[in-house]
């Protein structure tokens, strides 16, 4: 699952972003009548609120938070074969003891990670609207899920979670209970994995100048004989913006 999960985050990295920036441009510069929302879509995406670099703390933040998650694992499994362990960790039948030292440990480890994620989801919640405004019914709309119960709980956690990182009397919240998560990745990244699978391939489909694995090139491939219309309307739509943006650069 990690696995998958590494090359989705690779999918969205680096030679992708300059073409959803263009596609963003030209949408803005020839779109008639957009909506107040989606004119602050297009200024998101044209402007670099979401950078490269964002991209690469996402990869930083990710095996820091990842190597963490894999040692609370194996620890985890160690606790199961030592007496003393168990009965602190799993006396309580059905329940498992989480001290406040563990929400910290984790808070310490993947709280970044968890706010990169946060912002990586509500750049490809961007990147599928800007496909929509101008796909329409061809781009099946995904929402992405929280790992609380609300956008609003999610970054009231995640204060706290960077308040616990610093002082464990912070840690004692329901909320930040509520993320904690021994899995190979955060819960945020766990239960958005459909979302994510479903970004890459759309990336892949409508923002590939080329491709580098054999994994691109099977979707890609797949889409050229599934929908011939649609990959020349798409081929077509790649060079119009090209040719639209050195005849009138964005500014």
């Amino acid at each position: 699952m990690l696995s998958v999960h590494d090359r989705n985050l690779q999918i969205f990295m680096y030679y992708k972003f300059k073409n959803i920036k263009m596609f963003s441009q030209f949408m803005e510069q020839t779109e008639k009548n957009i909506t107040p929302k989606n004119r602050v879509m297009l200024g998101y995406l044209s402007n670099d609120i979401f950078s490269v670099s964002s991209l690469t703390r996402i990869k930083a933040s990710g095996r820091k938070c990842w190597n963490y998650l894999s040692n609370l694992i194996k620890g985890t499994y160690c606790m199961a074969c030592d007496l003393s362990e168990n009965h602190l960790r799993f006396g309580d039948k059905g329940k498992w003891n989480i001290s406040l030292k563990d929400i910290q440990e984790q808070s310490i480890n993947c709280s970044h990670h968890n706010r990169n994620i946060a912002v990586l989801i509500e750049y490809l919640v961007k990147v599928q609207d800007l496909l929509h405004l101008k796909y329409k019914e061809e781009i099946t709309i995904v929402h992405p899920k929280w790992s609380v119960e609300s956008v609003e709980e999610y970054i009231l956690a995640n204060k706290r979670s960077y308040y616990c990182s610093k002082d464990v009397t912070w840690c004692d919240s329901e909320l930040l209970l509520k993320q904690f998560y021994i899995a190979p990745m955060l819960k945020l990244e766990m239960v958005n994995q459909d979302f994510f699978d479903h970004m890459s391939t759309l990336l892949i489909k409508y923002f590939s100048s080329y491709r580098v694995s054999k994994y691109e090139n099977d979707i890609y491939d797949a889409f050229k004989k599934e929908d011939v219309k649609l990959y020349t309307k798409v081929l077509e739509t790649q060079k119009t913006v090209k040719d639209f943006l050195i005849s009138n650069p964005y500014r």
